[in-house]
């Protein structure tokens, strides 16, 4: 009885163990080398060119607004 409740923590503990360490591991890699500079390097050129292209119209639409009323 007594080996019964002791092997089953052991065995529980033991497959949780394995699976975190090459979990851990296994995202790092991929996302340390081929993720960052890929998808890093691609979004940052067309977000730059996309935030100053809203605010170009918007401030384009907000002068002509005023100087219509007047």
């Amino acid at each position: 009885m007594r080996s019964f409740p002791l092997s089953a923590p052991k065995m529980k503990v033991s497959s949780p163990a394995p699976p975190v360490r090459v979990s851990s591991s296994a995202p790092p890699e991929m996302m340390s080398l081929p993720v960052p500079p890929s998808i890093v390097s691609s979004p940052r050129p067309p977000r730059s060119v996309s935030l100053p292209a809203p605010p170009s119209m918007v401030s384009c639409a907000d002068v002509a607004r005023p100087s219509l009323p007047p």
